[in-house]
């Protein structure tokens, strides 16, 4: 059930960002859903690894391996749609800082400022730039997803910069 929910989520967000209300989204509950989900990720790259070392470890007996091999198909299907909800998040994340932005209104600056500096905390505490976003790399096409992502990330803290005003 837990897989169908975080897949229901993604295409959710997935929509989400292609609405024109995309921008009303609670930038707080973006960081939150963002720093929850690259967390789990990045924990379900770490069992991953430690299950693969229990299986190349020998100790485990024929009906152990068959417990193994059933929880590391589980991991990677959940931890692929954790990591593509980060990654669907980051977007949200990205599109709400460059609308704000662009935005001349004196509410949309302070928002502008808020928006930022709960991104910044989100991306310090997440350690995806340093970390990556984790489960990516169990994707067909990981290396593109992986440098989409830190893609997004750079482009993110580019448009924290404070806007020039004249």
């Amino acid at each position: 059930r837990i897989i169908a929910s975080m897949e229901i989520l993604r295409l959710c967000l997935s929509l989400l960002k292609r609405t024109k209300h995309s921008s009303k989204i609670s930038a707080e509950l973006i960081c939150q859903g963002m720093c929850r989900c690259a967390e789990v990720a990045q924990n379900i790259q770490r069992r991953i690894a430690a299950v693969n070392d229990q299986k190349r470890g020998g100790f485990a007996v024929s009906h152990d391996t068959d417990i193994l091999n059933a929880e590391l198909e589980y991991l990677k299907s959940l931890g692929v749609n954790y990591a593509k909800c980060v990654q669907e998040l980051l977007i949200l994340g990205l599109m709400q800082l460059r609308m704000l932005k662009e935005s001349n209104a004196e509410s949309s600056v302070r928002r502008f400022n808020d928006v930022r500096a709960k991104v910044s905390a989100c991306l310090d505490q997440s350690r995806i730039e340093h970390i990556g976003v984790g489960c990516l790399s169990l994707l067909p096409e990981s290396s593109q997803e992986i440098a989409f992502g830190m893609a997004v990330v750079k482009e993110m803290r580019k448009e924290m910069q404070p806007a020039a005003r004249y």
